[in-house]
């Protein structure tokens, strides 16, 4: 850890102690922001739950480009040109196989490494990590139209039909989509999985697309996710769970 991120996350954890709590949704995305939202991953295993210390973090693995399935579809339903659809609907059961059955950032940081696209684009990288693919992919999600980055160029070159829908759904401004994905989340996280944890007795805290609950509530907040999102979108997740060692816990909301 740097010396910066050492300092915030000791200041995060000193505004918890001093319960200091915060809380904001903002309306334009209502997601939910809060002392532990703003945490650093590396200082969340001090927090405890309800005095509870055996903690887990359940993550809905590759989460915007999971949502993107829905929005895809959603566009793929009103095009008016057969032959669009059936170009846009193949390439969506592509992306929802590698989103769903594979490792997304993983396939496309290899489709970069291929020799043709490599030759098409001789500015990328010679090799990205997944964590770098996925810094990247939420950057060609996200830049405003005709950006100058070799990435985007070579995803339009994978992806023709899926670009086609990601500039027609910034083509007013580069902020929408990721207005749409975070609405979409916070309907599924915020307004769906939350209360109905909260009426089974679970305590839990949300950071996004990720729930800290007690481990003994992991597999009915696994299944309340996964429920969720298959009532909303029709998708199934992929959820990782990690446990959070807790070493001198320090006091956290009660929710």
């Amino acid at each position: 850890m740097t010396g910066e991120a050492l300092v915030c996350a000791e200041k995060s954890l000193q505004r918890i102690m001093d319960r200091q709590w915060w809380f904001t949704c903002p309306k334009s995305v209502r997601r939910v922001y809060s002392n532990v939202t703003q945490t650093p991953s590396i200082a969340r295993r001090y927090l405890t739950l309800k005095g509870q210390t055996d903690l887990v973090e359940l993550d809905v693995k590759t989460c915007q480009p999971l949502l993107l399935i829905h929005l895809l579809e959603e566009h793929c339903r009103i095009l008016a040109s057969p032959a669009k659809r059936t170009n846009l609907c193949t390439e969506i059961e592509q992306w929802r196989d590698s989103v769903l059955n594979r490792d997304v950032y993983e396939e496309l940081a290899r489709a970069f490494m291929v020799p043709e696209v490599e030759a098409l684009f001789p500015s990328l990288k010679r090799e990205y990590s997944r964590e770098d693919m996925k810094t990247r992919l939420l950057m060609i999600f996200h830049s405003e139209n005709g950006a100058p980055y070799p990435e985007i160029r070579a995803f339009e070159f994978l992806w023709p039909e899926i670009t086609r829908f990601l500039q027609h759904a910034k083509r007013k401004h580069h902020g929408d989509l990721s207005i749409k994905l975070q609405r979409l989340e916070a309907a599924i996280m915020i307004d769906g999985v939350v209360p109905k944890l909260y009426t089974q007795g679970v305590p839990l805290l949300t950071i996004h697309d990720a729930l800290i609950v007690a481990r003994e509530n992991c597999e009915l907040a696994i299944d309340t996710v996964r429920g969720e999102f298959l009532d909303r979108i029709g998708l199934v997740p992929r959820i990782e769970c990690k446990k959070l060692q807790n070493e001198n816990a320090l006091d956290c909301m009660v929710v």
